[in-house]
């Protein structure tokens, strides 16, 4: 592994603290994991909240729990779910590619929704 890659920690840390920030809406904190290169391309406030808002558009509770299912040095899969009184359980997610940025990983690509 080079000596700028990120760990699978850093990659697991920064994917679950991520995604418990989408979960609670706390988009700044959110915002806070994303890379520069991220942001300039994703400069609007509202886009993640829009994205998340998309993906759990047919809920109809907030998420409910918040969970790593899978990390490597490069890319880690959060599930988020939540118990809708129509559907049961609900399940979504994001995928989120880490890459060291100034020293501290950052995330460079979200993939939103179950796989």
């Amino acid at each position: 592994m080079p000596p700028d890659a990120p760990t699978e920690n850093d990659v697991a840390r920064v994917a679950l603290a991520f995604a418990e920030a989408l979960a609670r809406r706390d988009w700044d904190t959110a915002r806070s994991f994303l890379s520069a290169e991220f942001l300039d391309d994703n400069d609007e406030p509202a886009d993640l909240e829009r994205e998340y808002d998309q993906m759990t558009s047919y809920w109809d509770k907030p998420a409910e729990s918040v969970k790593l299912t899978s990390a490597d040095s490069e890319w880690a899969f959060v599930a988020i779910d939540s118990t809708s009184a129509s559907y049961g359980c609900v399940l979504e997610g994001v995928a989120v590619q880490v890459e060291m940025e100034a020293g501290q990983p950052k995330i460079t690509r979200v993939v939103w929704g179950r796989p």
